[in-house]
């Protein structure tokens, strides 16, 4: 969850009743502080003239566009909320927001289905959400996963980034405001959210909206947001973030249009900045495709191919490529056409 202080002046309904011993809630326990990741940027919510600020974490996505969890932006949760983001590594959290270092925003949006219900918790699932910055920012966007994560990445290495709290018995928010970092590891993978433990470092309140990177297709993507752990924050427990693939239609939905790519799909790129919402793989604007559609959607001059187990639509290479609206061709398939292949040579030589 966010960090909302003062605690005694609480801003926000949603925040002002202690919650119970057994809620879920959601900076990086047993990390290191890092004076890298200068797309990793803190994002506060206040309302002027009121007491108190809610802290959470973000990441530059687009020049205008700051991911983050629906809870630290939505309506839902925070009410009529002035957002504000922060780009320094470390700040005193005094409940204050900051006056230096800061972007300001036009608007806070969180995943419209998140909650599903007006009784429902922060353990919704879908909580996503976007801030929109007021004027483009230089700092370097971060590309996020859009595919399905496949069984093979559990226990595969994750990293956390937040300006949470680093001690989960903090109750008045001092020690959030750093910006920390740490490595744990993939636990389990749920439709709309992935399980992170490693039974020493976790994220803590203050650590929400914040990043968990993987290496997905050559390069380390967000992969997920975190979103709720434990009271209290125990290493010992899972804690949950949730899947950006699951919601990128939303995520996308802002990047295209307040930051629309410069690159159309299929075309000529040197970076993923090029290509907006889509990869830069291979010097080509990538979008993803269906290996079972009854035709090739792909641009021109790309064939829906497997990268990393996911179809994309790529330039073709010597090797196999997806068939739309056929299956695969099986390892031995292949190996009884190779073998055909030798026998036909060997006769024509004969």
């Amino acid at each position: 969850m966010k960090v909302v202080a003062p605690l005694a002046a609480l801003a926000f309904a949603a925040c002002t009743a202690a919650p119970p011993a057994s809620s879920l809630s959601q900076s990086i326990i047993n990390g290191v502080a890092d004076d890298g990741d200068p797309s990793v940027v803190a994002v506060f919510a206040y309302i002027p003239g009121q007491p108190g600020a809610a802290l959470c974490t973000g990441e530059v996505v687009s020049p205008h566009v700051v991911l983050t969890a629906a809870h630290c932006v939505s309506p839902k949760s925070v009410g009529n909320a002035t957002f504000l983001i922060y780009t320094g590594n470390s700040l005193v959290f005094d409940g204050t927001v900051p006056t230096t270092n800061t972007l300001a925003t036009m608007e806070g949006e969180g995943n419209p289905s998140w909650p599903s219900s007006d009784t429902s918790t922060d353990s919704d699932p879908g909580d996503i959400g976007v801030v929109i910055l007021a004027e483009p920012t230089g700092i370097p966007p971060l590309p996020y996963n859009r595919f399905a994560l496949p069984d093979r990445l559990i226990e595969q290495q994750v990293r956390i980034v937040g300006y949470g709290l680093t001690d989960g018995n903090d109750t008045a928010g001092t020690t959030a405001g750093t910006k920390h970092s740490a490595q744990t590891y993939l636990n389990y993978i749920r439709p709309d959210g992935i399980e992170l433990w490693d039974n020493e470092h976790g994220t803590c309140e203050g650590d929400s909206g914040g990043p968990a990177f993987m290496m997905l297709n050559g390069k380390e993507r967000i992969a997920g947001v975190t979103a709720i752990g434990y009271k209290g924050c125990p290493v010992k427990l899972a804690a949950t973030d949730t899947r950006v693939d699951s919601f990128v239609s939303f995520v996308d939905g802002y990047v295209n249009r307040f930051d629309p790519a410069p690159v159309p799909p299929g075309g000529a790129c040197t970076a993923d900045t090029d290509c907006g919402a889509l990869p830069c793989l291979d010097g080509t604007c990538t979008p993803a495709c269906d290996p079972t559609a009854a035709s090739d959607s792909c641009p021109a001059g790309l064939a829906c191919t497997s990268v990393d187990d996911e179809p994309m639509c790529k330039k073709p290479h010597h090797g196999c490529a997806f068939t739309p609206g056929a299956p695969a061709t099986s390892p031995a398939e292949l190996l009884f056409a190779l073998a055909l292949l030798a026998v036909f040579a060997l006769r024509r030589r004969a």
